[in-house]
């Protein structure tokens, strides 16, 4: 992930309440809603180094869902012929 410093400030970066895998996806949303754009490229390659949860966190979901929904019911990287109420992708009704 790579954003100038003064983008990552003005949206007042991380949110250190949640996750990293949830962080990472509130700042893009935060960054988007200040009227940035978003570039997604396949070629890159990122490493993390943290340690995985042994627990989903559901805590982070919620406030995702909370702070997010809207966006999130009308994704506008996810391809509209997928089923939402599944999480394997299947294609929809």
């Amino acid at each position: 992930m790579l954003t100038r410093r003064d983008v990552f400030q003005q949206i007042d970066g991380f949110d250190e309440t949640l996750s990293h895998e949830f962080a990472e996806i509130d700042l893009c949303l935060k960054m988007r809603r200040s009227g940035y754009l978003i570039v997604y490229t396949p070629f890159a390659k990122l490493y993390w180094n943290a340690l995985a949860r042994e627990t989903p966190d559901f805590t982070g979901e919620a406030i995702m869902c909370e702070r997010w929904s809207d966006v999130l019911e009308q994704d506008p990287y996810y391809n509209p012929n997928l089923a939402r109420e599944r999480a394997d992708f299947a294609v929809g009704k």
